[in-house]
C-alpha cells in the first residue's frame, strides 16, 4: 500500500548520488528522508535523465519508432547508473518501475537496475 507519494527533482538526486559517490552521506541533510525511504511504501517520481540536446522527437505518434526519438546522452546514461547504485547502496526497496514507452524513460529505468521496468502507455505523453 502506497502511503506517500514523493517527486524527487533533480537536485536532491544529484546531491544524494554526490553524498553517497564521496563516502559523504553523514553530511547529507535528510537524512529522515533516507530512512522514510528505506521503509518502503513510496512512490518515487524521477524523469528521465539528459537527452542528447539536438535531437528532437520526429515521429512521436509512433512510440515504436525509437531511431525517431530522442535518446538519452551519454551523461543521461551515467546519471541514470549512478542514481541506481545509489538506491541499492542505501537499500532503498523498489518493487518496479514504470516508465513511458518513449525509450529514453525506458532506458532509465533500465540503467537503474533497480527492478522491473514496466513500460506504460499511461503515463506516455504523446502529442
Amino acid at each position: 500500500m502506497m502511503n506517500r507519494m514523493i517527486t524527487w527533482p533533480y537536485g536532491p538526486i544529484l546531491l544524494l548520488t554526490a553524498a553517497v559517490c564521496a563516502g559523504q552521506l553523514d553530511a547529507f541533510p535528510e537524512q529522515d528522508l533516507i530512512q522514510r525511504l528505506q521503509a518502503g511504501g513510496h512512490v518515487l517520481y524521477i524523469r528521465h535523465f539528459q537527452p542528447n540536446p539536438n535531437e528532437a522527437d520526429t515521429d512521436p505518434l509512433n512510440l515504436e519508432n525509437v531511431k525517431a526519438q530522442r535518446q538519452l546522452s551519454d551523461e543521461g546514461r551515467k546519471q541514470a547508473t549512478a542514481l541506481g547504485a545509489v538506491l541499492r547502496t542505501l537499500n532503498i526497496p523498489v518493487d518496479r518501475v514504470v516508465t513511458s514507452k518513449f525509450f529514453r524513460a525506458y532506458e532509465t529505468g533500465q540503467l537503474l537496475r533497480v527492478g522491473e521496468v514496466i513500460p506504460s502507455i499511461d503515463i506516455s505523453e504523446v502529442v
